[in-house]
């Protein structure tokens, strides 16, 4: 049904659902708001307090900041749409914050790993693009958020494109 699924780390051996996983990624950023939303600095420390709390719920083994992801392997095997033309210059795009169904997964550079863009994805369980806007003097522009968003529709449909027809275990989980 879409519902992706993963053994849990420790003694526990039941799978833990993309929808479970998804609701401990909710409280984590839930306690991130609650513990920052009077705090005043740049957005580089708002993406590092937030990290640190996504961390206490899953585990330093899980979360990710930034893990490249080659373009030309993103953009393989889809039709071209023209909501994706402003993300095709460069090379890589990266999410801001990634957590992975397991511990431990290889994110080095691109050029370092040996699988595609795709199969990193599919051992992602959820990726978030962050912005911090009350940190600025000036207003973060709509072209910012919607570049934002693009990478996170992109994600998605690269992943799907990988997958196939067939229906899959793991799902992607997007938040912005």
């Amino acid at each position: 049904s879409g519902q992706g699924v993963i053994m849990r780390s420790g003694n526990s051996s039941k799978p833990e659902s993309l929808s479970r996983l998804t609701n401990r990624f909710e409280i984590a950023v839930s306690n991130f708001g609650r513990s920052c939303i009077a705090m005043r600095s740049n957005e580089k420390a708002f993406q590092a307090w937030f990290a640190a709390c996504v961390i206490q719920e899953f585990g330093l083994s899980r979360v990710y900041r930034e893990v490249h992801l080659d373009k030309k392997e993103l953009f393989k095997g889809m039709a071209p749409q023209e909501f994706f033309e402003g993300l095709r210059a460069g090379n890589e795009l990266f999410p801001d914050l990634s957590i992975t169904w397991e511990p431990d997964v290889d994110t080095r550079h691109t050029s370092n790993r040996d699988y595609s863009a795709a199969e990193m994805l599919a051992q992602m369980a959820i990726v978030t693009e962050f912005k911090a806007t009350g940190s600025t003097r000036i207003a973060t522009s709509h072209a910012q958020v919607l570049r934002d968003i693009q990478k996170l529709a992109l994600f998605s449909m690269a992943l799907s494109v990988f997958q196939g027809s067939a229906p899959s275990m793991r799902g992607l989980a997007t938040y912005m």
